[in-house]
């Protein structure tokens, strides 16, 4: 393990995490800022439920992966990598045109939750947002994994001081050390985005290449039902 191999699970935690935290830190300074500091707990509770689904996903997949072999190994490497390709277009996507409004959009979600009566939705907010990053960052993971040659343990450690950074911006951010600047992170975003163009291409050509070997190799295409 060398820190060549951390780069790439840190950075893609790093940038994960921190769309994570900036979400959670919003909600936060908002309930901070109109004095409702007693719905931090709907905020904590969705984040560890969060966190914990996250990882129950990466275990199953990591099984589910890691039970395949030959050409089924081919077609779930191909449908991965398609998917996480499709996760990283649409975040690009929704952040160039919501990215300005986040604020003002999260702050009256949770105004509404609480006016409503419907304070769960504060805790599904969270948990929402924290597991689509979560699963996110499961899948991308696994596109760099057959990408590349790193192991598993350079990228749990990676992925894990990315994160761990990441939450340090965050509470800089909540305790006013550090101002949130949603354009800045906006910025941040795309600019990250286009820099996977690399990941992303590359997974593109892994994943439809998977499934077109699964295709030739295989002696028939199942769509539904029986192949013919």
């Amino acid at each position: 393990m060398s820190i060549v191999d951390l780069l790439v699970p840190m950075f893609l935690g790093f940038r994960e995490g921190l769309e994570s935290v900036i979400i959670i830190v919003i909600i936060l300074s908002y309930l901070k800022s109109t004095n409702q500091k007693s719905y931090y707990k709907y905020v904590y509770i969705g984040t560890i439920l969060a966190v914990i689904s996250s990882i129950i996903f990466s275990i199953v997949f990591s099984l589910i992966l890691g039970g395949f072999t030959g050409i089924l190994e081919k077609l779930f490497e191909g449908y991965t990598f398609v998917i996480s390709g499709i996760f990283i277009i649409t975040l690009i996507l929704w952040i160039s045109k919501e990215g300005s409004k986040m604020r003002e959009t999260l702050d009256e979600k949770v105004e509404q939750s609480i006016t409503t009566g419907k304070i769960f939705s504060i805790l599904i907010l969270t948990y929402v947002v924290i597991i689509r990053e979560g699963i996110e960052l499961v899948l991308l993971l696994v596109g760099a994994t057959s990408l590349g040659t790193l192991e598993q343990g350079s990228i749990i450690i990676g992925s894990s001081i990315g994160i761990g950074i990441a939450i340090i911006i965050g509470i800089l951010m909540f305790y006013d050390i550090r101002t949130i600047n949603l354009s800045v992170c906006s910025t941040w975003v795309n600019f990250t985005g286009l820099k996977s163009d690399d990941f992303i291409e590359g997974a593109r050509q892994v994943g439809l290449g998977g499934l077109s070997e699964w295709m030739a190799e295989s002696d028939r295409v199942i769509v539904f039902g029986p192949g013919v």
